[in-house]
């Protein structure tokens, strides 16, 4: 987004809405200039939906597409790596 489209004016916060999955959508989870957030207490292997909006002096802008997001479990750990320096693995 350019200047020109926020009139040229800073964004002040982002706005970010999800719903999650409790039969209420578009909760408010957290209004802020951060760029990062954890949310604890997420279900695994279930969908979680997410929409931004950003606000400037002249209010707030169209929301985001919605991102649909998987929860998963912990990750598998990793394969021991093995590396030789002439290529074969013995």
């Amino acid at each position: 987004m350019s200047a020109s489209d926020r009139g040229n004016s800073p964004i002040l916060s982002y706005r970010m809405m999800w719903d999650s999955q409790t039969g209420t959508s578009n909760i408010l989870l957290v209004e802020s200039i951060i760029f990062t957030y954890t949310i604890p207490g997420l279900l695994s292997h279930k969908p979680y939906k997410f929409k931004v909006q950003a606000r400037n002096i002249y209010g707030y802008g169209s929301f985001s597409d919605e991102a649909i997001i998987y929860t998963t479990d912990v990750p598998h750990p990793m394969d021991t790596l093995v590396s030789s320096k002439y290529g074969d693995n013995t």
